[in-house]
């Protein structure tokens, strides 16, 4: 095989090696893109189970800014009818 030469005058043995070699970085290359892959995948399925906990809290957010604001309303509403009661005691006074 060292002794075969092709057309363009370059040892077959040359040839096999650079084709090996290319061989090698390709199966290299494949071997990144599945490892990023895997990597994409595991952060997509991390994104996917935040998603549920992010929900979660903003609607516990929500429920407590309700919250509030019904108890400033019947804060209100106690205060408006101390007030009507002050008045009317007043007033028959």
């Amino acid at each position: 095989m060292k002794t075969i030469r092709g057309t363009d005058g370059r040892l077959l043995s040359d040839e096999q090696v650079e084709l090996s070699d290319v061989e090698k970085i390709k199966n290299t290359k494949e071997n990144e893109v599945n490892t990023k892959s895997d990597q994409v995948r595991q952060l997509q399925k991390e994104v996917d189970d935040m998603r549920g906990e992010v929900e979660r809290i903003r609607r516990r957010t929500e429920l407590k800014d309700l919250l509030k604001s019904y108890k400033l309303m019947w804060l209100s509403q106690r205060l408006k009818a101390s007030e009507a009661r002050k008045v009317t005691k007043k007033v028959f006074v």
